[in-house]
């Protein structure tokens, strides 16, 4: 499984004069909430909430990856809960895939009949299971 860290960096810096915050791409908090474009992300324990590591990543892929957050109940993608995933086992795999112990996903979206056991990233958006080889998330 890939690192993941407890959400520790505030990306919200505040204007002492007009008490304005400037929000950056991402999900960011303050001490009571994790907010993602200055809109409020759930009821989400701040200390629980965490990302993926993406140091050393491609650009791409790292603005993909930064997206995500894993609270104790949910994964959200740019403040939006995925419905169906399981946050505990939530992984990023590589390229646009991500997996749980349910389920294959690329691009956020399920990729059907995929089995997340045998699941192995090949390359160049190229991936397979005991089932079948996948590009771009699609049956080959």
């Amino acid at each position: 499984m890939k690192k993941l860290y407890a959400v520790t960096a505030l990306f919200a810096f505040f204007n002492v004069y007009t008490q304005a915050a400037e929000i950056y791409e991402g999900p960011c908090r303050d001490k009571n909430s994790i907010y993602y474009n200055i809109e409020k992300i759930g009821d989400i324990n701040t200390n629980k909430a965490k990302f993926f590591d993406t140091e050393g990543m491609d650009e791409e892929y790292r603005n993909f990856v930064n997206g995500y957050l894993m609270s104790e109940e949910a994964v959200y993608y740019n403040g939006k809960k995925l419905s169906g995933t399981d946050s505990r086992t939530f992984d990023y795999v590589s390229d646009f895939y991500t997996k749980d112990k349910n389920n294959v996903y690329y691009n956020n979206i399920k990729i059907k009949n995929s089995d997340p056991e045998t699941f192995k990233y090949i390359k160049y958006r190229y991936a397979k299971d005991k089932n079948s080889v996948y590009y771009s998330g699609k049956k080959i």
